[in-house]
């Protein structure tokens, strides 16, 4: 089952780091935070149940898919 078509968009971050976001549906917001490494499409039966109810937004990590790196991307981590 696919999901339906979304909105690509990015803004800029405090640090300049460019962050792409997906959105889909209206109305009141909910925020999918997938996994490190998953994509938008890993919610596409949550995005099928909701959208006509509210606006579904999701975004890529930096340096992840379309957002792109930060400045120092020495300074990621990923703490136990």
């Amino acid at each position: 089952m696919m999901p339906p078509p979304v909105e690509e968009r990015r803004f800029v971050s405090f640090d300049g780091t460019e962050i792409a976001y997906q959105a889909v549906g209206q109305g009141r917001p909910i925020l999918l935070c997938n996994g490190l490494g998953g994509g938008w499409e890993a919610w596409s039966h949550q995005i099928l149940a909701f959208r006509d109810r509210y606006r579904l937004l999701s975004w890529d990590y930096r340096g992840l898919y379309d957002s792109g790196l930060p400045p120092d991307p020495d300074a990621l981590s990923i703490q136990d």
